[in-house]
């Protein structure tokens, strides 16, 4: 069986191995501390969990693992994005879900001017009509929903950023066009009457 003491002994050995080899000597900050031993301590629990689970991995039953577990500080988990993603995500949901509220509450007042203007309209105008109801929250809602997902998902800070411009990048495209074919038919008929 693995012996705590020879893995301390172990560990001693590499760390006065290094300080010959590096000419740096490894000293206790203040005479009398601890410091040194205490890590040194933590190592050779650490590696003599690693040893004892090797052990076990290869066969070993004579292994006892209620020894196994050093006192160890717990890792912090990983930050779930800094301040300026967060700000950013904010920002760009909130102009994402204008977007969409504001052409959802004009279009009706489009279909209302065309209806009662009697125009022929032309396939982009008559397909935002058409799916206007079902297609802006499927897609601002959509683009919102994936930006604040990638906040919890994403842990690099500029691709985050780069998700969330590219979601407005996408978002302003798709109004731009929704724009476009809204406003087409008078822009026809403004042509016809300037002639």
């Amino acid at each position: 069986m693995i012996k705590r003491s020879a893995i301390i002994k172990a560990s001693e050995l590499v760390i006065d191995h290094w300080s010959s080899v590096s000419g740096q000597e490894i000293r206790r900050p203040f005479r009398g501390s601890n410091l040194p031993l205490v890590l040194l301590r933590k190592l050779a629990d650490a590696l003599y969990c690693c040893a004892v689970r090797g052990a076990i991995l290869s066969g070993h039953k004579d292994v006892n693992m209620a020894t196994t577990q050093p006192d160890l500080p717990k890792a912090d988990p990983p930050a779930r994005g800094s301040v300026f993603t967060w700000t950013a995500t904010v920002l760009a949901c909130a102009y994402i879900l204008w977007s969409g509220t504001m052409l959802y509450l004009a279009t009706p007042k489009f279909i209302d001017m065309f209806s009662s203007m009697g125009v022929d309209l032309p396939l982009p105008t008559r397909l935002v009509i058409a799916f206007y109801r079902f297609a802006y929250p499927v897609l601002f809602g959509g683009a919102a929903a994936l930006v604040i997902a990638k906040q919890f998902l994403v842990r690099e800070k500029w691709v985050s950023l780069s998700i969330t411009l590219a979601a407005v990048v996408m978002v302003n495209i798709i109004r731009g066009v929704t724009v476009w074919a809204l406003y087409q038919p008078l822009f026809d008929m403004m042509e016809k009457l300037s002639k």
